[in-house]
């Protein structure tokens, strides 16, 4: 005998945090990784993620912001004030604040790029100077770089002290003028029993870099036809400006992939994305009208 299924709200095993409850508080996403805590406010109504987003601790709205920026939700961004969103930029990857930056009007970008600290502006603004589908604006300047005649021993001891947004496994070894000249692994400088070696006799000369202004797609190319966990992004003389990561990369790939699919399906992908079914209809229409008429033409 089969048990009948009980239809209506779901058990609060199956329901998002966010429909669990009536009135948000700061307890519920405790413990929650960025990523979740962004899909859930982007699956609330639209009236109530600001909200949400409100009840995230300062610590975790950084990444929140973040994984919202990157799943196309902005939305949140004109609820908050000049204040609060040049503390929380402050917070983040260089790149990815660069990226909320330049969505802003010029006078509001203005704004919270002076709110900021002076470091973490300049970084920002330094971003801002590239296209955003090129390599400089898909970058971070957070780079380990070394001087070639600097020895093992130095290299180790400032590493150790320096205070990167994200991690890395690599250093890069510059010359006297910041030209890119090779790249250490770091476990290779640990290794090392000469600690009074120079980096530019350990370091090797047959790496791959990308310039600043290639577009991003090329970078993930270049990123996965070399097998790179990360690459050294180079201005117009050969000097270190940044680097990009394999996230930066399944980013690029995941976003080119998206507007493919959405290109063939008669849509953009900000069209797709929006929760109205109206605007995707009304977007969708031109299309469906050329469908339907070849198809009456071809009847007859």
């Amino acid at each position: 005998m089969m048990t009948p299924r009980k239809h209506g709200r779901r058990s609060d095993e199956t329901r998002s945090p966010s429909e669990r409850t009536d009135e948000p508080s700061a307890r519920l996403y405790v413990g929650m990784h960025p990523a979740d805590v962004a899909d859930d406010i982007n699956r609330a109504p639209a009236a109530e993620q600001s909200k949400l987003f409100a009840v995230v601790d300062d610590d975790t709205k950084p990444g929140v912001l973040a994984e919202l920026e990157r799943l196309g939700n902005t939305d949140i961004l004109e609820e908050l004030s000049d204040t609060e969103l040049s503390r929380i930029l402050g917070a983040m990857a260089p790149d990815k604040a660069a990226d909320l930056v330049s969505q802003f009007p010029e006078q509001q970008s203005e704004r919270i790029l002076k709110l900021m600290a002076k470091e973490e502006s300049a970084e920002v603004r330094d971003l801002l100077k590239y296209e955003e589908d090129s390599a400089g604006g898909i970058m971070t300047p957070d780079v380990v770089a070394m001087k070639r005649d600097q020895s093992v021993g130095d290299a180790i001891e400032a590493i150790a002290y320096l205070e990167n947004d994200e991690p890395f496994f690599q250093a890069n070894v510059i010359d006297e003028d910041g030209v890119l000249v090779g790249n250490v692994d770091i476990w290779e400088l640990l290794r090392e029993k000469d600690r009074s070696r120079p980096l530019g006799e350990l370091a090797h000369t047959d790496f791959v870099s990308v310039s600043a202004e290639i577009d991003q797609e090329e970078v993930a190319r270049i990123m996965g036809k070399y097998d790179l966990n990360v690459v050294p992004v180079v201005d117009n003389a050969g000097r270190l400006v940044g680097r990009i990561t394999t996230d930066d990369a399944i980013d690029v790939i995941q976003e080119e992939a998206s507007e493919d699919i959405f290109r063939l399906a008669g849509s953009d992908d900000i069209e797709l994305e929006d929760t109205s079914v109206w605007r995707t209809c009304l977007a969708r229409l031109p299309w469906l009208m050329v469908t339907l008429f070849g198809g009456f033409i071809v009847s007859v």
